[in-house]
This record gives structure tokens, C-alpha cells and sequence, in this order.
């Protein structure tokens, strides 16, 4: 019969921890060497291995000394900001320290300096950057359009553009500044998802007059219609982004039906679409093409967005 491992003294047993912290509470280096623990980070254990961006981060916390704050990419994930790419368990945990420390040189932790300039606070026992001190650092990182993106999102956490754009100033001199000022023109509050900030992008490049974003629609009566995704009020038409849930949930697609039969009744135009055609040349052009008839306006020669 296999022989049970010794029980690791609390808080050990709860989550990574060092190895330097188990050899100081009698932790002897055979137990530490148990197939029943594994490996996340040179010089820490843990009962499994990380499954999220979160555990990552716990296991790289057991590994560093403080001070230090989880930042940029990391950041983000822990955020739950909309990043392009998903988590992968080889993506690199990031770590900011202070100017005046050396950053850890462990494999699978990409060190920062310059904690002292950003703010922080903490989320689920981590300190994390601040949603707008990370957007900043994401500049180096992402491209602009990846970064309206999560700068919309960051708006819709009650941070103020202007705040931002102080972040921007702050860092007028580093790398990844020009794609900052650029993504600052084109961020907008009120974006309801990251394809509906997407599929903004498509429609300003295209040259279509600004619409009002998630704006309450009412009938003629005064009576609340529904809340559009793409609202333009003077011209009586609306653009609604259908994501995968109002494919799969019944409910919301038969709300939807009456809704739009009810805006419709009452003198809107309505104009539905989904990721395709947002994503895919041709069916872009014809949406496009569709709204611009709707709104008055002429699309501009070559005008697809990027995606």
C-alpha cells in the first residue's frame, strides 16, 4: 500500500508557497520532493498546477519579495479586461517593482520597474495596477485597435477619459506612446462589449456620422422601447450588434423579435448584425453600404475597418 505524504503544516497545504518559507517551518527537502506537489515556478510548490491567470499570479506571489504589484498582460487578465488572445498556462506572469530594485530573473516572470509612479489595490489578495495605470502599460503591447478595445472597457469602470489621458502625459516619453494618443482619439464611453467597441471602429472608418452608444429608444407615446447599441436619433435608425446569446437563448431572441417590431412600428429602422460582418470583407461593405443609405451618408472610398 502506497504510503500517505505528511501533512504540510498550515498555510502551506493551501496554496503555492515557497520553498524558502517550507525549509523554515521544518519542512524537510523529501517532502518537498513528493509527487504529490508540483512545480509552477523555480523555488515553489504547489498541490497543482495553475489553471488561470489568477493561480498563476498566487504562484509567482509565493516567489517574489515585496514590494511588487502584477501589471500589464497579468494585469489585465486579472482585471478581466478584454484582451485579444486568451490565457495560456506558458504566458509569462508580469511583475512590477520599484526603480530602485533588480527584477526577479525567474523563468516564466517578465520583471518591470517603475511601481513607484503607478497606482495599485487589491484584487482577490493580489496587487494588481489600477485599470487605468494598466491600459498605459499596455501600450507597448498591444496595437491601437486592441487597445480602444480595452480602453473602452476601462471607461465603463467609472475611470474618466481625461484620467486616461493623464496617464498618457505621464509617460509622454516612453515607448508605446503614439499608439496610447492614437487609441485615446478613437475610445469612446458607453461601449456595451468588445465587439460592440470593434464594430464602432468599423463604422467611424467608414465614415458614418457617430452614433449614440446603448441609448434608451422611445415610442412616440413616450414609452421605453428598448436600448440600442447603435443609436442615431436624428436619422431614426439603430444597429444592433447579435452576439452567440441571442442565437442560443430563447428568451432573449424572442425579446429582441418584439423589440424591434415595436421600434419599427414606431418609425425606426433597425439594422441587425453579427461578428461576420464585422470580421469578414464583403459582408462589411454591405453593412456599411446598408447604414450609410440609412443615415444620408456615403461610405469613404476603401473604407473597411480594421479589425
Amino acid at each position: 500500500m502506497a504510503r500517505r505524504s505528511t501533512p504540510l503544516p498550515d498555510p502551506l497545504g493551501r496554496g503555492p508557497f515557497a520553498v524558502r518559507a517550507a525549509l523554515s517551518s521544518g519542512v524537510s527537502r523529501g517532502r518537498l520532493r513528493n509527487p504529490s506537489l508540483v512545480t509552477p515556478l523555480r523555488g515553489v510548490r504547489s498541490n497543482a498546477l495553475p489553471n488561470s491567470t489568477v493561480e498563476q499570479a498566487r504562484a509567482a506571489a509565493a516567489a517574489i519579495r515585496s514590494p511588487f504589484a502584477f501589471s500589464h498582460l497579468t494585469a489585465a487578465r486579472i482585471l478581466e479586461l478584454p484582451l485579444p488572445d486568451r490565457w495560456q498556462p506558458a504566458q509569462s506572469v508580469h511583475v512590477l517593482r520599484p526603480s530602485t530594485s533588480p527584477v526577479p530573473r525567474i523563468e516564466g516572470v517578465t520583471g518591470h520597474r517603475g511601481l513607484e509612479s503607478r497606482r495599485v489595490f487589491d484584487v482577490a489578495g493580489l496587487t494588481v495596477t489600477t485599470p487605468a495605470d494598466t491600459w498605459a502599460d499596455l501600450g507597448t503591447m498591444l496595437g491601437v485597435d486592441a487597445l480602444v478595445v480595452v480602453g473602452d472597457a476601462v471607461l465603463t469602470r467609472a475611470v474618466a477619459l481625461d484620467e486616461l489621458a493623464a496617464r498618457v502625459e505621464a509617460r509622454a516619453h516612453h515607448r508605446g506612446n503614439a499608439g496610447l494618443r492614437l487609441a485615446l482619439q478613437l475610445m469612446r464611453p458607453g461601449s456595451g462589449s468588445p465587439m460592440e467597441t470593434r464594430s464602432r471602429l468599423v463604422f467611424l472608418r467608414a465614415g458614418l456620422p457617430e452614433p449614440r452608444l446603448n441609448a434608451d429608444v422611445f415610442a412616440d407615446d413616450g414609452g421605453w422601447i428598448l436600448r440600442g447599441d447603435f443609436v442615431w436619433q436624428r436619422q431614426s435608425a439603430i444597429a444592433e450588434y447579435q452576439g452567440d446569446v441571442h442565437r442560443i437563448d430563447r428568451k432573449t431572441w424572442q425579446d429582441g423579435f418584439i423589440r424591434r417590431r415595436l421600434a419599427e412600428d414606431n418609425g425606426w429602422a433597425m439594422v441587425e448584425f453579427t461578428a461576420r460582418d464585422i470580421f469578414a470583407q464583403t459582408p462589411q461593405r454591405e453593412l456599411v453600404a446598408t447604414l450609410s443609405r440609412l443615415l444620408g451618408s456615403r461610405p469613404r472610398p476603401g473604407g473597411v475597418g480594421r479589425s
